[in-house]
């Protein structure tokens, strides 16, 4: 009996497995004949159903999944299946045909130094792999072929710029030194300005002096022709109030004169008088005598001053009339002042000369 249900077992085991691998197989079937007729999204779909669901373990069917990826423009998912394919597969030829799909996509990005690396791990992989190889070599030449170019552009690039620098270094010392030749000739143009400033101001200056030289030359001819026409008015002038100080004074010392000749009359007079009254007999007492003597010439000298002051009007007058400054007529007056007071001091020493002499001598 146990050996019916182990049977019974075995059975069913093998049966399952023949069920499953038709199931494996037919998928396959399917999966190739989608992509084969292009039809990459029910590839995809019976690819991932075996690796997923049926969980098979199968190197080609993940490979076939990223090319079924690639077919359909997605690179995103294909590059993720080759990378998986690429570093976990143990067939060398599918490891060297996911590194040739990785440098291609990486090629189709413009990556080129990383898809000339996938290729040539793909060489390393399997060095039959002729697309590898190809892809490899066409994009290492094309790549030198770049790398040279843009060299060859930079250098000129280089050279561009350096002439452009060269150029832009010459215009700029060009205009540097034109500027400093404008510059220079601005200060060779104001310092000529300035000179024939300075020279007209010299001249200018010069010609001021001539000309105030000139002009003082001229005012001190009119000065000189003046002063001469004025000295000449007050030398006339001059000897014109000499003179008339002259008459003043001669007439001044006439009268002087007259009034002294009156006084020594007046006291030959007065002698005569005292003579008489001696001769009669009628001498007084001495001290009496002296008193008249003293009214007298209180008397003389009131009648003295008087005259001056008549003297001194009438020259005042006639100073006046002879149209005489006053700063000349006061000179004068002043002479005829000191004149009279010393005619006065003069009178007096005389005066107390006549007092103290003998009265029995003459008066001469």
């Amino acid at each position: 009996m146990s050996k019916m249900w182990l049977l019974v077992l075995i059975l069913s085991i093998w049966s399952s497995q023949i069920t499953e691998n038709t199931q494996v197989n037919e998928r396959k079937r399917l999966a190739k004949n989608a992509f084969e007729e292009e039809n990459y999204v029910e590839a995809i779909g019976h690819y991932t159903y075996l690796l997923d669901t049926l969980k098979v373990e199968d190197e080609k069917i993940a490979i076939n999944l990223a090319h079924s990826y690639y077919k359909n423009a997605d690179t995103t998912q294909a590059k993720i299946v080759y990378q998986i394919a690429s570093s976990h597969a143990k067939d060398p030829t599918i490891k060297s045909v996911a590194s040739t799909q990785l440098g291609i996509i990486a090629h189709q990005k413009q990556e080129l130094e990383q898809a000339l690396t996938h290729f040539k791990q793909a060489l390393r992989e399997d060095p039959q792999n002729e697309k590898a190889r190809y892809n490899y070599e066409l994009l290492k030449r094309l790549t030198d072929q770049q790398n040279q170019q843009d060299q060859s552009q930079n250098q000129d690039q280089q050279d561009q710029n350096e002439q452009q620098q060269k150029e832009q270094d010459q215009q700029k010392n060009q205009e540097n030194k034109d500027q400093q030749n404008g510059q220079d000739k601005q200060e060779q143009q104001e310092s000529e300005q300035q000179k024939g400033q300075n020279e007209q101001n010299n001249k200018d200056q010069a010609d001021n002096k001539q000309q105030n030289k000139s002009k003082e030359s001229e005012e001190k001819e009119k000065m000189n022709e003046k002063g001469d026409e004025k000295g000449e008015n007050k030398d006339k002038q001059d000897n014109k109030q000499q003179k008339e100080e002259e008459k003043a004074s001669d007439k001044g010392k006439e009268k002087g004169k007259q009034d002294k000749n009156g006084e020594k009359n007046q006291q030959e007079e007065l002698a005569n008088e005292d003579n008489d009254n001696k001769k009669k007999g009628e001498q007084g007492d001495e001290k009496e005598a002296l008193k008249e003597q003293n009214e007298q010439a209180q008397y003389e000298e009131k009648q003295q001053n008087e005259q001056g002051e008549d003297a001194q009007q009438i020259i005042k007058n006639n100073f006046k009339q002879l149209n005489m400054t006053p700063e000349k007529a006061e000179l004068i007056f002043r002479q005829l002042e000191q004149d009279e007071i010393d005619f006065i001091k003069q009178q007096n020493k005389r005066k107390a000369n006549e007092t103290n002499r003998d009265p029995n001598k003459p008066n001469w």
